[in-house]
């Protein structure tokens, strides 16, 4: 069993889990963060030249808003998880929880309303990657429910 506890511990506790995990949301963090500066600086916000949507018209306005606006939405979790990473370790569990949700939800959405694309985007492969990925390096970023390090430090 692990201890969730991790997920929002107590601000003197240390990062103790896997470096492994630690290093797994580093190299997700950069992918996230290209990505949401693709999206959020492209002419199209992705939404033609990634995704294959037609974005011809004032709908396709409309759709770039949307993917533009997503693309920040992704800056500041990402920004977040750079704080995490340089300074909050301890937090890596709930910045690997929150991934873990974000790849799971669009997972979960893209099964519940489909998008209607010529091609497959990136993003719909990476929901099976990275959602399974996210899981277990949550996972082994908690710690041990029976390490008492926590307790001791207290």
């Amino acid at each position: 069993m692990r201890d969730f506890r991790a997920i929002l511990p107590d601000q003197h506790d240390e990062y103790r889990g896997a470096k492994a995990s630690f290093w797994f949301l580093v190299a997700l963090n950069v992918l996230i963060t290209v990505r949401s500066l693709i999206h959020l600086l492209a002419g199209d916000g992705g939404a033609n030249s990634i995704a294959g949507l037609d974005v011809d018209g004032a709908q396709g306005d409309n759709l770039i808003s949307i993917f533009s606006t997503w693309g920040l939405s992704q800056l500041l979790l990402a920004l977040a998880t750079w704080a995490v990473v340089a300074r909050y370790r301890l937090l890596v569990p709930l910045m690997l929880a929150l991934n873990l949700f974000d790849w799971a939800g669009r997972l979960l959405i893209v099964e519940w309303k489909p998008l209607v694309v010529d091609d497959v985007a990136p993003g719909a492969i990476g929901n099976y990657v990275f959602t399974p990925l996210c899981a277990i390096a949550l996972w082994f970023a908690l710690p041990p429910a029976d390490d008492d390090s926590r307790s001791a430090s207290s």
